[in-house]
């Protein structure tokens, strides 16, 4: 979402990748419009593939609705939201919460049609 993207960001350029081939897209409020409004960017520099970073948890579903609306090749990377030192009570309540929330997206998502 809008708020981890920035950080996934930092994390994936702190582990050498060029800032220059990131590109965020910050006005969706869900993964369809995620999907559909980053693949304008896509169309807009001829790319031929794209990596999609999200979370452990949201990578499947993330995946499907980028690959069913772009007829090029769809990477999928998850990104590690844990850190085994820092686990805290609070922080694996809200994975938690999460992984639940992602389980009912899913179910939706493949009534709507988007998967």
């Amino acid at each position: 979402n809008m708020y981890e993207a920035p950080l996934l960001a930092d994390e994936a350029i702190r582990q050498g990748a060029d800032p220059e081939n990131i590109f965020l897209e910050s006005r969706s409020r869900d993964t369809y419009e995620n999907a559909r409004l980053s693949l304008d960017i896509v169309r807009e520099k001829q790319w031929g593939f794209i990596v999609v970073v999200t979370s452990e948890y949201h990578t499947w579903r993330a995946c499907r609705v980028f690959r069913k609306q772009f007829s090029g090749d769809v990477r999928c990377v998850p990104a590690s939201s844990r850190d085994a030192a820092r686990d805290s009570l609070m922080e694996r309540i809200v994975r938690f919460r999460g992984i639940v929330r992602e389980y009912g997206a899913i179910v939706y998502y493949a009534m709507k049609g988007y998967l």
